[in-house]
């Protein structure tokens, strides 16, 4: 995707201590939100293959910077930034830096997530006063290293005042003989992550207006309560969406998503469930989108495997799978006459991450095509986004009938 559309910008600075030191801490606790100066910003290749990164901003933050590997970035770590004067455009100077991500990261938090195509190592950092009103340059130079040295050196560092930035309340964990069952919706992307992206509309956008709705039609109904995993635009990652929901003691996990194609045409809504062999290459492809925003947002990924573990995950996996394939047939049923479902795929099933949890029933709602401009007006519509809350209340009505009935016939 082009990266003008997907508003990719260089974070073309790291406040960096010393070259190849540890993490820098913050100068002092400022709260203030900088603001980028587009007009001192930029990249530039130097003779060698180094290159030359810079970000200037009107006041100094707080600042960090460190390097993941698998795919190799650079993530850029600042309290706060408001990168809306960013030129886009900036970073194409070079074939060293293949991507230019930044946003919102937490509340309070920003991040510049650059990707590398070889592994390049910090040789300097300098932070220098401009005039006199509190602007700094932002400038760093990055040297080529060897795989093997990258991979050394690469990790989340983790500690001190970072630690506020990855750490979200959590609520409390539901008590036995809840007098109302618990939902939790899941607006996906946010913050860094915009998601499927069709001119000025973005899939982080669409999602969390579709989850606002849908939280409020499910509290109105008096038969729900109701978890949001995120309210406003910032990042979560995709284990903290699922394990906010578990923690609460969520009987139902509906992640929403809405899909884009580059060619072709594609239409309607599509309710997914889990399943670990892909049915088909584009459910594939779209799974292992979606699974990717976690590296996009410059987050590290444990693929580590207990095998034991696995085993009683598996065993748990098999019932709670019942449950949401039920739930999934529920909500055709009830959506089918309110909006318009995708005619081939109306219900299917994909290999997503964020519906791995073994006692959790988990889907995942693609509204539809913000490639399509049909699909795109329905999806920004509160009428359009009323129908389908509607009926996703229905589905749950129906499914909690069924899935009580068959809790009773289990413990007989």
């Amino acid at each position: 995707m082009d990266r003008a559309v997907r508003a990719a910008a260089l974070a073309a600075a790291v406040i960096f201590s010393v070259a190849g030191g540890s993490p820098a801490r913050a100068q002092s606790d400022l709260r203030a939100v900088a603001d980028v100066v587009p007009s001192r910003s930029g990249v530039e290749e130097h003779l060698g293959g180094d290159i030359s990164l810079r970000l200037s901003l009107d006041r100094a933050v707080p600042f960090r910077v460190f390097t993941l590997d698998a795919p190799r970035r650079m993530v850029l770590d600042f309290r706060e930034v408001d990168w809306s004067a960013m030129d886009p455009r900036l970073g194409e100077e070079t074939d060293l830096i293949s991507d230019l991500r930044y946003g919102i990261y937490r509340p309070g938090w920003s991040r510049a997530v650059i990707d590398l195509t070889r592994p390049m190592a910090v040789r300097s950092a300098i932070l220098s006063p401009v005039g006199t009103a509190g602007a700094v340059d932002l400038d760093i130079r990055l040297t080529g290293t060897d795989a093997a040295g990258f991979a050394a050196t690469a990790g989340h560092p983790g500690g001190g005042i970072w630690e506020e930035a990855v750490t979200l309340s959590r609520p409390e964990r539901a008590e036995a003989g809840r007098a109302r069952p618990l939902i939790a919706i899941d607006p996906g992307h946010g913050g860094i992550d915009p998601g499927a992206v069709r001119g000025e509309v973005t899939e982080k956008d669409v999602t969390l207006s579709m989850g606002r709705i849908l939280a409020e039609t499910l509290q109105r109904s008096g038969r729900y309560d109701v978890l949001l995993t995120r309210d406003a635009d910032y990042f979560l990652t995709l284990s903290e969406r699922v394990e906010m929901a578990r923690e609460a003691g969520a009987i139902m996990f509906l992640s929403l998503h809405a899909n884009t194609v580059e060619v072709g045409i594609a239409r309607g809504a599509t309710i997914f469930t889990l399943s670990e062999d892909p049915l088909d290459a584009e459910s594939e492809e779209l799974a292992a989108l979606e699974n990717r925003v976690d590296v996009l947002a410059g987050t590290a990924i444990d693929g580590t495997r207990d095998s034991l573990a696995q085993v009683l995950v598996d065993l748990a996996r098999v019932e709670t799978q019942a449950r949401s394939e039920q739930f999934a047939t529920d909500m055709v049923a009830a959506l089918d006459p309110r909006i318009d479902l995708n005619r081939s795929k109306p219900k299917w099933s994909a290999n997503f991450r964020v519906l791995r949890a073994p006692d959790m029933p988990s889907v995942l709602l693609e509204m539809g095509f913000l490639s399509d401009e049909i699909d795109r007006s329905k999806m920004l519509s509160v009428a359009w986004q009323e129908a389908v809350a509607e009926g996703i209340v229905a589905a749950l009505d129906a499914w909690i009938v069924k899935d009580r009935k068959r809790a009773e016939l289990a413990r007989q």
